[in-house]
């Protein structure tokens, strides 16, 4: 019995050493100086390049390895060894986010360690930016109602477009307003916080309310318009020809006519959309040219040459 319980006593010592030696010699653990690791567990790395290693370590934060015979751990995306875009993606410390630098005009898109030109519709100030694998970076809308081309580095590179005939009179806002006559404005883009105002037609040139561009008066026929506010060249009746005595004008834009035979008239300005008026001499009076006045109508004469009065 006293045999038995010796050889009993043996055989559990000899199990509890195997068990233990055998889990000193696990991946993850160091052995003595005389053993080595030929394989590592995942996420574990082996401490000597080239040739078994006596420790299999532990990857450090961020980074991973598929174990067995290597040497370094692989960085997760969005990460290297130094936090740069250009930094190694092996390591056997801790990986880095990546961190990046964009100019005005650029931003860091999601999921990419590279800066990007700022899409239209939005403003990119410019900063440094860490990896997101979720967002974008650094990249802000316009407002409600403005836009902006690619690559904008300022909200104030944000616009709105202003259509021919219009104007933007409040600072950020949204409504435009139309050109009173005698003004003018071409389409036109607006800068968020700015605001736009319709110019002045010029001397001889008239407008109606909401023209992009002003109209020629007719100045070969003698009409014309001049001065420095709206209302001075605000519609074609603003472009006027002044008849001397003698003529008027006979139709709206020809300009001026001799009143005619038989006809007198003390002259008048008219406006280019309108007609003017001659009058007709007495009765027995309408055998003369054209009149200045009613008194140098001429009719028939007496015997003694003197010449009625009308």
């Amino acid at each position: 019995m006293e045999k038995s319980r010796c050889f009993l006593g043996i055989l559990a010592s000899l199990f509890v050493f195997v068990f233990a030696g055998g889990a000193a010699f696990a991946a993850g653990y160091s052995c003595p100086e005389y053993k080595q690791y030929t394989s590592c567990n995942e996420n574990y790395y082996m401490n000597v390049v080239g040739s078994p290693g006596n420790a299999c370590l532990a990857c450090g934060d961020y980074a991973t390895s598929a174990g067995e015979t290597a040497t370094a751990c692989t960085c997760n995306t969005g990460y290297s060894a130094d936090g740069t875009a250009n930094g190694s993606k092996t390591t056997t410390g801790d990986c880095k986010i990546i961190n990046v630098t964009c100019a005005a005009g650029q931003y860091l898109p999601a999921k990419t360690t590279a800066c990007a030109p700022c899409p239209e519709g939005s403003y990119c100030e410019g900063g440094s930016f860490n990896y997101n694998a979720s967002d974008d970076q650094g990249k802000l809308w316009c407002p409600s109602g403005y836009t902006s081309d690619e690559g904008a580095g300022a909200r104030q590179d944000c616009y709105i477009n202003i259509s021919d005939g219009h104007y933007l009179g409040t600072v950020n806002g949204t409504t435009e307003s139309e050109c009173a006559a005698g003004t003018f404005k071409a389409a036109h883009k607006v800068n968020y916080g700015s605001t736009s105002t319709c110019g002045v037609c010029a001397d001889n040139t008239y407008s109606d309310a909401g023209a992009k561009s002003c109209t020629a008066c007719a100045t070969e026929n003698g009409y014309g318009n001049s001065g420095t506010s709206a209302t001075n060249h605000a519609g074609v009746a603003s472009c006027k020809v002044t008849c001397p005595a003698g003529e008027y004008v006979a139709t709206a834009g020809a300009g001026c006519v001799s009143v005619g035979g038989g006809y007198w008239g003390a002259g008048e300005t008219v406006a280019q959309d309108a007609t003017g008026t001659r009058n007709q001499c007495p009765a027995d009076y309408r055998d003369g040219a054209a009149a200045t006045s009613e008194s140098e109508c001429v009719g028939e004469f007496t015997r003694n040459g003197v010449q009625n009065d009308p």
